[in-house]
């Protein structure tokens, strides 16, 4: 029953496609970063009176260009920071008054009335395996056999919908293109945070609908007075 709760507690549901996508921008400006500190390393290593007697002219040239050594490693760091970002900060959550999801560096807020449908899939049905090629399929293969949340929406808050498939991963968005596909460790959980969220609202929405017959009452006196 703890673990049931603990569960049912999560806030933050970290999106599995873009800690993905943050792992894989790191991996390259890693090894460049890396090889490019070393030829910093042997550059001023040929400058010092330890390396007399062997032949060090390669590493002085290299040295003489160490600028070009300081920009790279300079973008390489940029770069594995933005994808550590990224990987570390994106993430859905069901607010109170909104769905949030924070993919990469946009975020957006979507009001529950906008939901028209939640249902659960699993990524390897929105995306079987044997439609994805190269760099796709290095992306979503681990991710093919968990379930997914795919929301259907009546309608796109700003940007809009064709801006939203520009800025984010493709793999966003549901196999057809018209629903969200959220990808996160507990879809299920998930699903009945939206859920409950969405039951809420339409609970107080019909309570406001409601009048007392009292207040019913009340309120045809008052029309039938003013004619």
């Amino acid at each position: 029953m703890g673990k049931v709760k603990d569960r049912r507690s999560i806030k933050q549901h970290r999106l599995l496609v873009y800690q993905r996508i943050g792992n894989r921008m790191r991996s390259a400006p890693f090894l460049i970063g890396g090889l490019s500190l070393i030829l910093f390393a042997l550059g001023w290593m040929s400058t010092q009176d330890f390396m007399q007697g062997v032949d060090t002219g390669l590493l002085r040239i290299i040295w003489r260009n160490n600028v070009y050594l300081i920009i790279i490693l300079f973008v390489c760091g940029v770069i594995f920071v933005y994808g550590m970002a990224i990987g570390a900060l994106s993430y859905v959550e069901a607010r109170a008054r909104s769905l949030h999801i924070q993919a990469g560096l946009m975020a957006i807020n979507i009001s529950y009335r906008r939901i028209k449908q939640i249902r659960l899939s699993q990524v390897g049905v929105q995306y079987p395996a044997d439609t994805l090629r190269g760099s796709d399929a290095d992306l979503l293969d681990p991710l093919l056999g968990l379930p997914c949340t795919v929301v259907d929406l009546r309608s796109w808050p700003w940007p809009g919908f064709d801006w939203l498939k520009r800025l984010w991963s493709r793999f966003m968005f549901s196999s057809s293109g018209t629903a969200l596909m959220l990808v996160v460790t507990d879809a299920m959980v998930l699903n009945q945070q939206i859920d409950g969220r969405v039951a809420v609202l339409q609970a107080q929405s019909k309570q406001s609908q409601y009048l007392d017959p009292l207040e019913r009452a009340v309120q045809q006196q008052k029309k039938s007075g003013r004619r």
